[in-house]
């Protein structure tokens, strides 16, 4: 994630000519990192009892023009 805080602007600059200076991108990649952080740790956790859970993921085939999109669904229990 800090990569990506430091590669964005580094385009911006390059495709829009918007230029920040150093100490604005740190902190900026710092922030993103410390928002993906907290996040993680919220996705983290397990479900309450009472709740349905969605995991996805999506795939192309370009070779087919196909797509395949799983999907599991989960109680803190059980499978469906």
């Amino acid at each position: 994630m800090i990569l990506w805080g430091i590669w964005n602007p580094i385009n911006e600059i390059s495709w829009n000519n918007n230029t920040r200076s150093t100490t604005q991108i740190v902190r900026g990649a710092l922030e993103l990192h410390g928002d993906w952080v907290k996040e993680l740790q919220f996705v983290a956790q397990k479900p309450p009892l009472d709740f349905l859970k969605c995991n996805t993921d999506a795939a192309t085939f370009e070779n087919n023009s196909s797509i395949g999109l799983p999907l599991s669904f989960k109680t803190l229990t059980e499978s469906l």
